[in-house]
């Protein structure tokens, strides 16, 4: 008879059972199952304590198919939890990584996005990360100069899916966890890219950590837990950037700037990345993060600096930094009879018939053409004895510059006569008794003072 490695699994339940305090009683408790001797290692003490679980345990294997062996593996860890008695599930990816891509970055996503779609109301998924894998992840953010969020490692528990990932074996070594296989005589399956000296976290695994322990024994457990300071020192630092978000936002959702500017320089970074996260976004690398704070925070008012990264687009108008997606802007050039909604890369075009105000209608039988704003377009407003540059009449009425770019200009032959449903050129207004169009812009949500593309070169739509 196997001898029983009773601290081994008392304290992975006990640490189990403290990840679960203040989470709902559980409906399913899934392991991820790699058949790796960690994952091994977890599914085996569970299913040895399982009258104590709250809920059925499950065990689940993705199968990347990244290695001519994986099939093999995903019967192996089928075995292994039938040999417990315990429910299996496989999940295949079927996608590829880019060429070029990170085969671990993507295994890694891939592999947590399958998860995610898996997991219901109240599912718990429990994966087999320890001491030393935090050590590791520690070393590899401190090498590549991350922040405190980097640096606080792997989350003992988070949010997936509709459920939650947790880690019950943070708090055990490698050391622990190979004693306990040992006495308990399992198979596991060996993966070659775990101990490739090529992949940098193998690196650390194999050459620098077993070096430091000889210098400092307790090197893993050390690096561990000051990367779980790092993790409080963060969320500390987030609940702070949180309570001063809250004060700084405008009701739009746009960022103060002479809010930012009056915190302290590292509260100012946390809250640009805070709301930046918000809003959706990853945030900027550190130079970009520094552009932001040294440029355009203290650019002049009159002018409407950026920094673009990734998916993302930062400006600053009017005393306040607007996010926005960074797309493509679409020029057009469409003809259109106002009976009919027009619909533009920006939003819909439409006009209702009146009387006595508006653009006059005769102006529309021959056809009205609506085009994108190119620069430059003059018009004289009602009441006024001169014409004027649209740029100056649309920073008049306070429209973001990044706003105008998808306004519907509309002509008249060649004759500008109107901008979406902000004014009508005088010569084109009609009179008290004629018949007119009063012109209505549905502005895309995309396209609001938050959702603005940037103005990069774009496509060009023609009839």
């Amino acid at each position: 008879m196997r001898p029983r490695s009773v601290d081994f699994e008392e304290a992975l339940l006990h640490s189990l059972f403290g990840l679960m305090e203040g989470l709902a009683p559980p409906r399913r408790l899934f392991v991820a199952f790699s058949g790796g001797r960690d994952s091994s290692a977890l599914l085996h003490a569970l299913a040895a304590q399982r009258l104590r679980l709250p809920c059925p345990l499950i065990a689940v294997h993705v199968d990347h198919q990244l290695q001519a062996g994986s099939a093999i593996w995903a019967t192996h860890c089928a075995q292994q939890a039938s040999a417990r008695s315990l429910p299996f599930i496989e999940l295949t990816l079927t996608d590829a990584p880019e060429s070029g891509e990170s085969l671990e970055a993507w295994a890694r996503e891939a592999r947590y996005s399958a998860f995610a779609g898996m997991l219901e109301t109240d599912d718990l998924l429990l994966t087999a990360h320890h001491q030393d894998d935090q050590a590791e992840s520690f070393l590899l953010a401190a090498l590549r100069g991350s922040g405190p969020a980097g640096l606080r490692g792997i989350a003992p528990r988070r949010r997936l899916g509709g459920g939650w990932l947790l880690r019950p074996m943070l708090e055990l070594s490698a050391a622990d966890i190979e004693v306990f296989t040992r006495t308990q005589d399992l198979v596991w399956i060996q993966d070659p890219m775990n101990v490739d000296p090529a992949r940098a976290r193998s690196f650390l695994r194999t050459e620098i950590l077993p070096r430091l322990r000889r210098h400092w024994p307790a090197a893993g457990a050390v690096l561990a837990r000051t990367a779980q300071w790092q993790g409080e020192t963060q969320a500390a630092l987030e609940a702070c950037a949180e309570q001063s978000l809250q004060a700084l936002m405008t009701p739009e959702g746009a960022l103060s700037v002479a809010g930012l500017q009056s915190l302290a320089v590292p509260l100012r970074s946390s809250v640009l990345r805070h709301w930046i996260r918000a809003r959706g976004f990853v945030p900027p690398d550190a130079r970009r993060l520094g552009e932001i704070v040294n440029v355009v925070l203290t650019a002049a008012p009159d002018r409407v600096p950026e920094v673009t990264w990734g998916g993302a687009c930062l400006r600053r108008w009017q005393q306040a930094l607007h996010l926005a997606p960074r797309t493509e802007v679409i020029r057009f050039s469409l003809r259109w009879d106002p009976v009919q909604v027009l619909s533009l890369p920006g939003g819909r075009l439409s006009a209702v018939p009146v009387v006595g105000e508006g653009l006059r209608q005769s102006l529309s039988r021959d056809g009205l053409t609506v085009r994108s704003r190119k620069g430059g377009e003059r018009c004289r407003l009602p009441g006024r004895g001169h014409h004027t540059t649209v740029k100056h009449v649309l920073q008049s009425l306070r429209v973001p510059p990044w706003r105008r770019s998808a306004l519907p200009f509309i002509y008249a032959g060649d004759r500008l006569v109107a901008v979406g449903d902000l004014f009508v050129c005088a010569e084109a207004l009609a009179g008290p008794d004629e018949a007119g169009w009063q012109l209505q812009w549905q502005e895309d949500a995309a396209m609001g003072i938050l959702g603005a593309p940037c103005e990069d070169a774009g496509s060009t739509i023609h009839d």
